[in-house]
């Protein structure tokens, strides 16, 4: 059986956040430190989301042109609808529910920006002709 502060949550939780704030104005520091490296924690996490993603949608290259520059990449809505989907939830949100199997992968492809451009240009704006080719 569980005694003191660890037997109820809410007090466990405010006994927590008091001794962090303490902590925090005791070793400022130590704290900047902390927080330089799970900023940098959070970035390897998103990037590793993105890979994860990218490679479950067909690979890490652009499905039009060939494109394979990982910073120009980006995961297309065949359908249309991303700038809706995109103001209702984060990327990282939307990487976890591809990822976990939430979203149907056959309404999803990877393109480069300038393809996924083209992509809204012929399918939103209804203008053709154009034609992009990749050359490294």
């Amino acid at each position: 059986m569980k005694t003191g502060i660890y037997q109820d949550k809410e007090k466990r939780r405010k006994y927590l956040r008091e001794y962090m704030r303490d902590w925090r104005n005791k070793n400022p520091i130590s704290y900047d430190k902390y927080k330089i490296k799970q900023k940098g924690y959070q970035k390897e996490y998103y990037r590793n989301l993105r890979l994860k993603a990218l490679d479950l949608l067909g690979g890490r290259k652009c499905e039009n042109c060939g494109c394979d520059n990982l910073k120009i990449l980006e995961i297309n809505h065949k359908n249309g609808g991303g700038c809706k989907e995109h103001k209702q939830i984060k990327s990282k949100k939307h990487y976890l529910e591809i990822i976990q199997g939430r979203k149907n992968k056959e309404d999803y492809n990877v393109l480069c920006r300038v393809c996924n451009s083209q992509h809204y240009v012929e399918s939103i704006l209804k203008i053709k002709g154009h034609k992009i080719s990749w050359q490294k």
